[in-house]
């Protein structure tokens, strides 16, 4: 119970693949006794949590931080300009976010519905598997752009105990307008895939 506990308490950070590598390097069976591998996977292991923690006390600081003065609502116009300029995996994440069955969206949602885009939006040159590190580059890359037009966050996110995950959301005020422009630029799949 405690191995499957920490492989839940991993798959957040490192994603669920690497985290079942972790637990099978440490169920498989080992022929000889080579401590040297032990005490690197335990080493892996309690720096993944470590960062995991920082990351979660981070976002907990953030939280506290007033958004910077100056953060104006956008308006349609200037927000569709914004999206009009968005890369493919900002598309993507875009796309994804408003397309959920669910809200908030877990990263694994998020992740697996651009993957999704991906395979089925092929003009969107994207060849190669999404993962949770694309998600926040977009999101950072997002962010960056935002922030000389001193205009607020159309994206609210935060990480959720409750589903040990990291959640995602349109603010409501621009949730329709980004349907809208998702549905205009062809990355509406939501009844292609169930």
């Amino acid at each position: 119970m405690e191995i499957l506990s920490l492989k839940e308490e991993l798959e957040p950070v490192i994603g669920e693949k690497n985290a079942i590598g972790k637990i099978q390097n440490i169920l498989l069976p080992i022929e000889s006794i080579n401590i040297g591998n032990i005490v690197r996977l335990i080493l892996e292991i309690a720096t993944t949590k470590s960062t995991a923690v920082e990351e979660k006390i981070k976002e907990k600081e953030r939280e506290k931080v007033p958004e910077e003065e100056g953060n104006e609502p956008w308006t349609k116009a200037k927000l569709l300009s914004y999206l009009k300029d968005t890369t493919p995996y900002q598309r993507l994440q875009l796309s994804a976010l408003v397309q959920a069955d669910k809200e908030p969206v877990t990263s694994k949602t998020v992740t697996f519905l651009m993957n999704e885009l991906a395979k089925r939006r092929l003009s969107e040159g994207i060849d190669k598997k999404i993962t949770g590190r694309d998600i926040a580059e977009a999101r950072a890359g997002l962010k960056m752009r935002r922030k000389p037009l001193k205009k607020e966050d159309i994206i609210e996110s935060s990480w959720s105990q409750s589903e040990r995950d990291y959640v995602y959301e349109i603010k409501e005020d621009y949730k329709g307008i980004v349907i809208d422009w998702v549905k205009g630029e062809k990355l509406w799949i939501k009844e292609e895939i169930g």
